[in-house]
C-alpha cells in the first residue's frame, strides 16, 4: 500500500473517531443537563414552596377564624408572630402561627396552632419538640410523652406525639405540645424518628415536610390536652390537606377499597 493511501486511510479513521467523540460529548452534555434540570426541580417536581401551582403560604391562610368540631368550637383570637430571624434560622418556607380561644370556657382556654413547611425535610430536626424546647430552657418530662391518633371525618388518620415541658418562671411554667409531621402523598408521622429515611433530600427530588404543633400552656389534664388537640385537628378544613399533601378523593376511595380486599 502506498504511503499516501495509508495517510488517507488514517485520516478517514481519525475523522470517524472524532465524530464518535463528538457524539459521545453531546450525549454526556445532554445527560449532565438532564441531571441539572432534575436537581432544579423541572423533571423531579418543583419544590419551591408551592403545591399544585398554589403557594403553600396561601393555602395555610385558608384555615378559617373559627374551628368547629362536634365537641367544641375555637375562634381565632390573635396572630402569634414568628420573628423573621427565627424564620431564617429555622429555614421555614411557609408557616402559620395563630392563637385560638375555646368558646364557653371559664377561665379561658387558649391554644396556639403552629404549622410549618420546610422545602428541605432535614431542616425539621430543629423543630422537633424534644430538640427545640429543651434548647430554649424547657425541661422535658420524658415519662409523660405519649401517642395520640386522630381519625378525621374525611378518612385521614393523623398520628401525633404529646410532650410535656416545664420551667422555672414567673408566668405559666407548664407547656403541653401536640406535634406531628406530614408530607405530600398523604404520609403522616407522629414523630421525626425514621422520617428522614423515607423522605428524600431536596437535591434528590424530595417533596419537603410539614409539621403541626398545638401548644397549651397551663395546668391541663392529659384528657383535656388530648380532647382539645382532637377538636382542632378534626376542624382543620379538608381543603387545606387536599391542597398541600392530598391525593384525589377517587384515589383515596380506591385505596380504601384496596385495603379492604
Amino acid at each position: 500500500m502506498a504511503i499516501g493511501d495509508g495517510m488517507r486511510k488514517n485520516e478517514a479513521m481519525s475523522s470517524k473517531f472524532r465524530s464518535r467523540l463528538d457524539r459521545m460529548a453531546s450525549a454526556m452534555t445532554f445527560g449532565i443537563l438532564l441531571v441539572m434540570l432534575g436537581i432544579s426541580g423541572i423533571f423531579t417536581g418543583k419544590n419551591d414552596g408551592t403545591t399544585s401551582g398554589i403557594p403553600i403560604q396561601e393555602v395555610l391562610t385558608k384555615i378559617p377564624g373559627q374551628l368547629a368540631s362536634s365537641t367544641g368550637t375555637w375562634i381565632r383570637s390573635r396572630d402569634v408572630p414568628v420573628p423573621s430571624s427565627q424564620v431564617r434560622l429555622l429555614d421555614l418556607s411557609a408557616h402559620l402561627s395563630v392563637e385560638f380561644l375555646r368558646l364557653g370556657e371559664f377561665p379561658s382556654v387558649t391554644a396556639t396552632l403552629f404549622i410549618a413547611y420546610c422545602n428541605e425535610a432535614r431542616s425539621m430536626v430543629g423543630h422537633h419538640p424534644p430538640n427545640c424546647y429543651p434548647s430554649s430552657g424547657w425541661f422535658m418530662h420524658t415519662e409523660s410523652t405519649r401517642s395520640l391518633e386522630v381519625v378525621r371525618s374525611d378518612g385521614r388518620v393523623i398520628p401525633a406525639k404529646i410532650y410535656r415541658f416545664s420551667r422555672e418562671s414567673s408566668g405559666a411554667n407548664k407547656l403541653h405540645v401536640v406535634s406531628g409531621f406530614f408530607s405530600p402523598g398523604e404520609v403522616f408521622f407522629g414523630t421525626l424518628d425514621g422520617i428522614l429515611d423515607v423522605i428524600k433530600p431536596n437535591l434528590m427530588g424530595g417533596s419537603g415536610l410539614f409539621q403541626f404543633q398545638i401548644l397549651l400552656q397551663g395546668d391541663y389534664s392529659d384528657a383535656d390536652v388530648e380532647g382539645y388537640a382532637i377538636e382542632i385537628l378534626e376542624a382543620i378544613p379538608e381543603a387545606v390537606f387536599d391542597q398541600t399533601i392530598g391525593i384525589s378523593e377517587y384515589e383515596r376511595d380506591f385505596d380504601r377499597l384496596g385495603a379492604k380486599s
